[in-house]
C-alpha cells in the first residue's frame, strides 16, 4: 500500500481529479459504512474510490445480492483500488458518466 505521501503527491499532479490531500482512515470508514446500512441497500455506488480504503468495507458489509461498483477518475488511484480490492468493479471514469454506467449489464438494480 502506498504511503500518505504518494496521495499527496497524486493531488498536487491531478488537484482535479483529487479529492482530498490525504487518505481517509479505517476508523472514519467503519463510520461512515455503518450509518449507511449497506446490508439493506440493492445498489451501491462509490464515487471516488481512492486508493479502496472505503471499498474494502463496503464489500465487507453489503449484501451477497447487492449491485457496487466504483467510479475513479484518477487513474492511479483506479490502479490502487482495483490491487488492494480485486474483487470490486472500478471503473476508470468521471462521475459525470454514471449514466452510461448504470445501464451496463450487471449493474442494472440500479
Amino acid at each position: 500500500m502506498k504511503t500518505p505521501l504518494h496521495f499527496l503527491k497524486q493531488f498536487l499532479l491531478h488537484p482535479k481529479k483529487t479529492g482530498a490531500i490525504t487518505p481517509s482512515s479505517q476508523k472514519l470508514s467503519e463510520q461512515i459504512t455503518n450509518l449507511a446500512e449497506l446490508e439493506s441497500k440493492n445498489c451501491i455506488v462509490e464515487f471516488g474510490s481512492g486508493t479502496g480504503v472505503f471499498t474494502k468495507k463496503i464489500l465487507e458489509k453489503k449484501n451477497d445480492d447487492s449491485t457496487f461498483f466504483c467510479i475513479e477518475s484518477n487513474p492511479e488511484f483506479c490502479s490502487m483500488t482495483k490491487e488492494n480490492c480485486p474483487d470490486a468493479i472500478v471503473y476508470n471514469k468521471s462521475a459525470s458518466e454514471i449514466s452510461s454506467l448504470l445501464e451496463k449489464p450487471g449493474e442494472a438494480n440500479c
